[in-house]
C-alpha cells in the first residue's frame, strides 16, 4: 500500500510499534524486514509518532509563542486491538521531548470480550457447543459490543475528525515524512524529538533481585553506571545477567542476555568493585560495559568488556532457575552502596 501511494519502490522504512513490545519482538520485526529486503531506519513507539504530529501542528498554529519559549504539553492515548499505549510529551521551541511512556497488553479486543461476558456470562459454553444458532447469537453480540466500544470512545470533536478523514491523512503523511525525510502537508518537519525508555534496564543481583541501572522514562541517549561487589569469599568471576522490565524479581522481567566476568581479584566478599555501565543511544541500541577494579590500587584489573544486547534468541524462554542450574550461585553480585552514580 505504501508503494502504491508513493508510486515507487520502498526500501528504507520507519516502523511504529506498541510501547509494550520487548527488545526480542523488535529484533524479530527487524529480521522479518530484512527477509523482505527492507532496511529499518528506526522502530518508534506509536504514541511518539503522534507526539511528532502534535508538535508539528503546534509549530504551525502557535509558531510565535513557541519561538519565545512557551511550552506545550500533550497527553497521547493510543489503543489498538491488543495493546494500549500512553505518553506525555512537551514541545518547546522546536524540541519535542517524551516525558513519560507506558504500554499495556490490554486493548480494544479485551474491552469487547469483557462486554460480551458481562452480557452473556455463559458465552464460553455456548461457543463450545458449535451450534449454528449459538454461533449466530455470539456473532451478533460481538458486533453490538464493538459498536458500543466505538461509540463510547469516538465522541465529540475526536469523532468529527475521524469522520472527515483529514486528521488520519495527516498522520499517515507525517509517518511517511519521518521515514523518507520529505515534506508533509503540515509544513517542514523541523522537530528534534527526544525519546524516553519505555522499560527499566538492569541486571540481577542479591539473589534474583532486579536492580535497575537505567530507569524507565529516562531521556535517550543516556549512559548510567552502577557499582557492585562480590557475595562470596575469594570470588574471582561474576555472571552479569541483563533484564528489561519493572518487576522487583528477575522472573517478572524479560531477560536480554548474560556474560561472565573473569579475573576478579581474590579478596574477602564485599571488597572488590565491579562496574556495570549501560549505554543506550538515540537509536535504542543497548550496550553493556563491565570491568573489575583492584581493591588495593583501585585500578582496573581488566579492560572494559563490551556486549551488545540482546544476546539470546528468546527472552521468555529463559529464567533465573535455568541460569542457576547452569552456573550455580557462586557468580552472584551485590550492590556496592558506596559507589552508585
Amino acid at each position: 500500500m505504501a508503494e502504491l501511494q508513493l508510486k515507487r519502490a520502498v526500501q528504507n522504512v520507519v516502523l511504529t510499534v506498541p510501547v509494550s513490545f520487548s527488545r526480542f519482538q523488535l529484533t524479530q520485526i527487524e529480521r522479518a524486514c530484512a527477509m523482505a529486503e527492507l532496511f529499518v531506519l528506526r522502530l518508534m513507539p506509536e504514541p511518539i509518532v503522534v507526539a511528532l504530529l502534535y508538535g508539528q501542528h503546534q509549530q504551525q498554529t502557535v509558531h510565535d509563542n513557541m519561538g519565545s519559549g512557551s511550552e506545550n504539553i500533550a497527553m497521547i492515548f493510543n489503543m489498538g486491538a491488543g495493546y494500549c499505549d500512553a505518553c506525555v510529551s512537551t514541545t518547546t521551541g522546536g524540541v519535542s521531548q517524551i516525558k513519560a511512556l507506558s504500554g499495556s497488553h490490554i486493548g480494544g479486543e479485551d474491552f469487547v470480550q469483557n462486554i460480551m461476558h458481562h452480557l452473556l456470562p455463559n458465552m464460553d459454553s455456548l461457543f463450545l457447543s458449535h451450534g449454528n444458532n449459538e454461533m449466530k447469537v455470539i456473532g451478533l453480540l460481538r458486533v453490538a459490543a464493538q459498536d458500543a466500544v466505538i461509540k463510547a470512545f469516538l465522541t465529540g470533536h475526536c469523532h468529527d475528525r475521524c469522520r472527515s478523514g483529514k486528521w488520519l491523512e495527516n498522520i499517515a503523511a507525517l509517518e511517511g515524512a519521518v521515514a523518507f525525510r520529505v515534506s508533509d502537508p503540515l509544513g517542514s518537519l523541523d522537530l528534534l524529538t527526544i525519546q524516553a525508555t519505555p522499560q527499566s534496564l538492569g541486571i540481577e543481583a542479591d539473589r534474583h533481585t532486579f536492580v535497575p541501572i537505567i530507569p524507565r522514562n529516562m531521556a535517550m541517549p543516556t549512559r548510567k553506571e552502577m557499582w557492585f561487589t562480590t557475595t562470596h569469599e575469594n570470588q574471582t568471576e561474576a555472571l552479569i545477567v541483563v533484564y528489561e522490565g519493572d518487576g522487583k524479581k528477575v522472573d517478572e522481567n524479560c531477560i536480554l542476555g548474560y556474560f561472565k566476568i573473569m579475573g576478579i581479584p581474590s579478596a574477602p566478599k564485599g571488597i572488590p568493585g565491579i562496574s556495570v555501565c549501560m549505554d543506550l543511544d538515540a537509536s535504542n541500541v543497548l550496550r553493556i560495559f563491565a570491568r573489575a577494579v583492584s581493591p588495593q590500587t583501585h585500578q582496573p584489573v581488566m579492560p572494559f568488556l563490551e556486549v551488545r544486547m540482546p544476546t539470546v534468541d528468546d527472552g521468555h524462554g529463559w529464567c533465573a532457575e535455568a541460569l542457576v542450574k547452569m552456573y550455580g550461585l557462586a557468580p552472584d553480585l551485590s550492590i556496592l552502596q558506596k559507589k552508585m552514580h
